[in-house]
């Protein structure tokens, strides 16, 4: 069966442009319209001409940073692949543009894809019926016991690392539901990652009460974050946490544009290009806000602190509401659980070049040189520095087992010794 040849991406009403299919490449063109707007939606990486863009990054799916966003990736990525082959026979594989009319309009951010003109009959058919079946599904309200056992099983079909899923919630019933745009805004958008049974626990990463106490702690140190809660469920007789985040992506109904550093940028996650003096210079050039910049710091010097690794330019994003830039609450704060008791984890961002046994020294030099000034560095610090000295005060409230408290406490007592300001 042949791939599908174009895609359009919309950005609300506002046709943005089309991607087309070629081989091992995508192109992108702006539309003549959207380019007369004053609407930028990749200002750094991707900036508007009338000429076409070529993507050949396999590490990007081939298409622009901007639109690798919108795909899914790790246990997402399993369910569609899985869609794909179920629909088309296990030997066919979907192109970039396949993967994001799947997408639809049912990604994060503002950007939405609707097949071209030249989109087969045969596959659009797929799509529709795969839609309708969304739309059924989306009225059928369940209360949180009813849907999480229910898609915790799908979540074992399909395999994959870290499952999560997009429900809406009405609060006032208690019901779940399947996220789409059928269901009435009254009903709140949000995140929620699955937990597991202790004795499917391999590790203490993407652990939902170490995440919420994390999400707690960076609140407390005065860093932006979404609004979080636990929700439990009951299964082979023991009660599981589920981390439940409020999406932030939508604002009274509306979806606002999400972008993430990589994207931004054009640097792969996972890249030692992409650094923390990146995500400063991004900051301040988006917004031009010295309140951007101290953001930046915080979330650093928590990350250190608190051993969350995890910090590739995929976990720090950009809001743009139309009129402005902004950095994205932060997310994905958790525990990095990485060698022995006084071990500190490698960074997936450097900090003036380091990437492990980050010391104060560093932290300071890279927000100095983002505009700072060391008296700022260093109040800023202790603000962070402060709940994180009583982790153990938020991982006990967090319901977490004595020795996972004692252990991830001890960690991040050890990290915060090896980089304060008295060094």
């Amino acid at each position: 069966m042949k791939g599908i040849r174009s895609i359009e991406v919309y950005y609300h009403d506002l046709l943005v442009g089309e991607i087309f299919d070629g081989i091992n490449e995508t192109l992108f063109h702006y539309n003549a319209d959207f380019l007369r707007t004053k609407i930028d939606l990749s200002p750094l990486s991707m900036v508007k001409r009338e000429s076409p863009y070529l993507f050949d990054d396999p590490d990007f799916s081939l298409v622009a940073p901007l639109f690798s966003d919108s795909l899914p990736d790790g246990y997402g990525s399993v369910v569609m692949n899985r869609w794909f082959e179920r629909e088309n026979g296990p030997l066919y594989r979907p192109t970039a543009i396949d993967k994001l009319t799947y997408v639809g309009e049912t990604g994060l951010g503002a950007l939405i894809y609707r097949p071209g003109q030249s989109y087969p009959v045969e596959k659009l058919q797929q799509f529709d019926l795969r839609e309708q079946e969304r739309l059924a599904s989306s009225n059928i309200a369940q209360t949180a016991e009813e849907w999480i056992h229910r898609l915790r099983r799908a979540a074992r079909t399909a395999g994959g690392r870290f499952p999560k899923a997009l429900l809406a919630i009405d609060w006032a019933t208690g019901l779940f539901y399947e996220d789409h745009p059928s269901v009435g805004l009254e009903k709140e958008r949000w995140v929620l990652k699955f937990g597991s049974l202790s004795e499917q626990r391999k590790s203490l990463n993407n652990y939902p009460n170490i995440e919420y106490a994390y999400h707690q702690m960076a609140k407390a140190s005065g860093i932006r974050v979404p609004e979080a809660r636990l929700i439990p469920s009951t299964h082979s007789s023991e009660v599981i946490s589920h981390f439940a985040s409020r999406r932030f992506d939508l604002k009274c109904g509306k979806r606002i544009h999400l972008a993430t550093l990589s994207a931004l940028t054009g640097i792969t996650p996972g890249s030692e290009n992409l650094t923390y003096r990146n995500l400063f210079e991004v900051a301040h050039q988006l917004s031009g806000s010295l309140q951007e910049v101290k953001e930046v710091f915080r979330r650093m010097v928590f990350n250190v602190l608190s051993c969350n690794a995890d910090d590739h330019g995929k976990n720090h994003s950009f809001l743009f509401d139309g009129r402005k830039w902004e950095l994205s609450p932060a997310y994905d704060l958790t525990f990095s659980d990485e060698g022995g008791l006084n071990h500190l984890p490698q960074h997936s961002m450097s900090i003036a070049g380091v990437i492990k046994n980050i010391s104060a020294k560093n932290l300071l030099q890279e927000g100095t040189l983002a505009g700072l000034t060391n008296v700022q560095c260093k109040v800023l610090y202790e603000e962070v520095a402060e709940p994180l000295s009583r982790s153990r005060d938020y991982l006990h409230a967090a319901h977490l087992p004595e020795k996972t408290v004692e252990w991830v406490a001890r960690k991040i007592d050890f990290a915060m010794k090896e980089s304060h300001f008295s060094h």
